[in-house]
């Protein structure tokens, strides 16, 4: 035999056994067309395509890879491309103009597309090992110009993402860089959108979505950070940014029944640093409110271990009639806003509102702050600011009209603030440490104003009626002052204590008393008691 000739021989056997490749392909219906590429060795291809013009392809590369790709319908595109050994891509697509993209690059890592309905788009990239992509779309796009899109991107080991998606112009776009993160993402109906970006270790994105609007946005850079988005109807916007480790964040979105224009739920949490906590939950009653429902709340953190907790629920219930350019008909309330900065270690704010035309604001720059705010009804507004350690302020309204503010400035500060009724006022200051005071108000428009400057100075002041109106100032350290006036109105007190250890007491109860105490000194003692 020529030796050239069994050369030749031999080596066609050893590249039939070294591809031993498997492609099945299967077409039904017109002009469809397939091309299938294997290049290596142990590679399965199986292709079914029925409808007409449809494309599929299928290029594969290495060792052990195996993809299955089904259509049916008209005008379906799926394109699968793995370069890598035991990769795993499955695209199953009824329907017409469906479009499916997957590129693997690595090992082991498994890609499912499953779509239904017309217009719709699936990218899928993943290079690494043990990667996991699974995308579901079911429903239609109105047209070619506003297909349902998904595409998910994994690049590292052992990342997980989940894409259920439904119906119109709805949009998911997961990114994964690192290794065994995890990202979930279910969607409804109509304009729903939502990013995931994910870089560094064993994060965790969470998205749900219902129906309308709504949109989602998270970015985690570090490792172990938690993020969960629950956003139900209407427009609802939720964006949540975390950079460090161990950071968690909670944002839990509702509204009510059918409201037209309706612009209301949102929310922002930005953290920066480790350990930290932020949990907002949001929702409204809305009745075919025409606009203003506005529902806001805003988190700032930097540092570690600080945490925020908002909780607002507003109403939008034909409270006015008057509506711009529409002529008579329902106006809907609520305009709730919550605003949350902290600056430092283990500082904690906690707000809750309930009602509508509410405003809260908190700043803490320092560590171990804490702030509480709890305001029910209308109108109300409330502005902490803590600058220092271990500084303490409790607000709580509850009426129409109420207005409170707080500054805290140094360490070991205690505010306690309670309005009730309509139309309260007051305003504390404390700059040193160890200042208390105590202000309770129930009526109608009483003011009253605490400034503290020093250490170790008390303020307690009660008004009940209408009208009254307490000033006290402590310049100091160690001063005592208590004010307690009473009846139908009509009050008025002043207090000046300068120096340290002076005691006030004023007590007024009936109709149009007035005080005024004045120790400058040390050690002064006074008491003023008026009746009927």
């Amino acid at each position: 035999m020529n030796i050239s000739l069994l050369v030749g021989c031999l080596m066609m056997v050893t590249i039939g056994f070294a591809q031993n490749n498997t492609s099945a392909l299967s077409q039904s219906g017109n002009d469809n067309n397939s091309t299938v590429t294997q290049k290596g060795d142990l590679n399965t291809s199986d292709v079914m395509q029925t409808g007409d013009d449809n494309l599929a392809t299928v290029s594969q590369k290495k060792t052990e890879n195996d993809a299955v790709t089904s259509q049916v319908g008209d005008d379906n595109t799926s394109d699968v491309m793995q370069k890598g050994t035991l990769n795993m891509s499955t695209v199953d697509q009824a329907g017409d103009d469906l479009s499916a993209d997957v590129d693997q690059d690595g090992r082991e890592n498994i890609s499912t597309v499953t779509q239904t309905g017309d217009f719709a788009e699936a990218t899928v990239y993943q290079d690494g090992k043990f990667n996991e992509a699974t995308v579901t779309q079911d429903g239609d796009a109105l047209t070619s110009l506003g297909k349902n899109t998904a595409d998910v991107m994994q690049e590292g080991n052992r990342n997980l993402a989940v894409v259920d998606q439904d119906g119109r112009f709805i949009d998911a776009d997961v990114d994964q860089v690192g290794n065994r993160n995890t990202a979930t993402v279910s969607q409804d109906g109509e304009f729903i959108t939502s990013e995931s970006l994910q870089e560094g270790n064993r994060n965790t994105a969470t998205v749900t979505q219902d129906g309308t609007v709504l949109s989602s946005e998270i970015d985690q850079l570090g490792n172990r950070n938690d993020a969960t988005v629950t956003q139900t109807n209407f427009d609802a916007s939720s964006t949540i940014y975390q950079d460090g480790d161990r950071n968690s964040a909670t944002v839990a979105q509702n509204s009510g029944a059918v409201s037209l224009f309706d612009d209301g739920l949102n929310s922002e949490i930005d953290q920066i640093g480790d350990r930290n906590t932020a949990v907002v939950t949001q929702s409204y009653v809305s009745q075919g409110a025409l606009y203003e429902v506005d529902i806001d709340s805003d988190i700032d953190q930097e540092g570690d271990r600080n945490s925020a907790t908002v909780s607002q629920t507003g109403s939008a219930e034909l409270d006015g009639y008057l509506v711009p350019f529409f002529g008579f008909g329902p106006y809907g309330e609520a305009t709730l806003e919550s605003d949350i900065e902290q600056t430092g270690d283990l500082n904690e704010a906690v707000v809750n509102q309930v009602g509508d035309e509410i405003e809260s604001d908190v700043i803490q720059l320092g560590d171990e702050n804490l702030a509480t705010v709890d305001q029910v009804g209308v109108e109300l507004n409330s502005f902490v600011l803590q600058s220092g350690n271990g500084n303490e302020s409790a607000t709580s309204q509850s009426g129409a009209s109420h207005g409170s503010g707080v500054v805290q400035w140094g360490d070991g500060n205690s505010s306690d603030v309670a309005q009730m009724g309509v139309g309260q006022i007051s305003g504390v200051a404390q700059v040193g440490s160890m200042n208390t005071s105590t202000v309770s108000q129930d009526g109608e428009a009483n003011l009253s104003g605490v400034l503290q400057w020093g250490d170790s100075n008390m303020s307690a002041v009660s008004q009940t009626g209408t009208g009254s109106m307490s000033g006290v100032a402590q310049f100091g350290e160690g001063n005592m002052s208590t004010v307690t006036q009473g009846g139908d109105g009509g009050h008025l007190s002043g207090v000046l204590q300068w120096g340290d250890n002076n005691m006030s007491t004023v007590s007024q109860s009936g109709m149009s008393q007035t005080s005024t105490v004045s120790q400058i000194g040390n050690g002064n003692m006074g008491a003023v008691t008026q009746g009927n």
